[in-house]
């Protein structure tokens, strides 16, 4: 069992119920893998063809599409909640911005592009919106904007380490921040209010990239074991519950800047 340590939160208790999402693990550089959540349909990050870039394919693994060819890398894919679209990020000389384009590939356009580092990019329940990670404040914090690059909103501010943002159906955004001395999981509302810490690190570990199930019900994330190695674990959307689901003993380093650290997948 991990051992994570929930903290209460107020509000109806939410009742655990078996994940919908099929979840695997895998070491993936340089960045965790982002899935479609429109049903059938899975965007990922493939390096098979020597270059890092994104691929559609159905959930029975057939009839598989590159979506980008560019000698830049291309990371973070994560599908619009209709299917329509894809925002992605793409690496060039070390500069990481954030794109959106169709489903199939086309009309390809940037989304805030500044200098910092902008990555992780995660669509809320009516597609209006994106937020996404940078550090175009210096510290890394979460950000949101619209599709057209209008009304970015700051929706932390911590001096530390905020990201890995999800942007869950109730309307909640689930992120990591070490404010509390550990990189834990938090949750707060589209607009940034009420930002409730859910669960602890163990001691010297860290928790990363959250992703909550279809029903809302459950929170899947990665955990870095600070002896090397991680896992993936899953919990209730209150924090309590954890089980694991899958681990690793390869040892996993923690450069944001490459992001070699478990990767994760999701059908959901």
């Amino acid at each position: 069992m991990p051992s994570i340590t929930p903290v209460p939160t107020r509000g109806r208790a939410r009742k655990l119920a078996a994940a919908s999402a099929v979840l695997t693990t895998a070491l993936l550089a340089p960045a965790p893998v982002a899935s479609a959540r429109a049903p059938g349909r899975i965007v990922f990050v493939s390096e098979r063809d020597g270059n890092s870039e994104l691929y559609s394919m159905p959930s029975d693994g057939t009839s598989l599409t590159r979506l980008t060819s560019t000698p830049q890398t291309e990371i973070d894919p994560a599908l619009s909640p209709d299917g329509s679209r894809i925002a992605f990020t793409r690496i060039t000389d070390g500069n990481a911005d954030l794109y959106v384009m169709d489903v199939d590939g086309g009309n390809v356009r940037p989304l805030a592009a500044h200098t910092g580092s902008d990555r992780y990019p995660t669509w809320s329940p009516d597609g209006s919106r994106i937020a996404f990670r940078s550090n175009r404040s210096k510290s890394f914090e979460i950000y949101s904007v619209r599709l057209d690059g209008t009304g970015l909103q700051r929706l932390t501010d911590n001096e530390g380490f905020d990201s890995d943002p999800f942007w869950a159906r109730d309307g909640r955004i689930v992120f990591v921040s070490d404010r509390s001395g550990t990189r834990d999981i938090w949750a707060m509302g589209p607009d940034g209010r009420n930002q409730t810490l859910i669960a602890r690190a163990p001691g010297g570990g860290q928790l990363r990239f959250p992703a909550e199930s279809p029903d809302d019900s459950q929170i899947a994330f990665a955990q870095l074991k600070p002896t090397g190695g991680y896992e993936m674990d899953l919990m209730g959307a209150d924090g309590t519950g954890a089980t694991q689901l899958a681990a690793s003993p390869i040892s996993a380093t923690d450069d944001d800047s490459s992001s070699d650290i478990a990767a994760k997948s999701y059908c959901l």
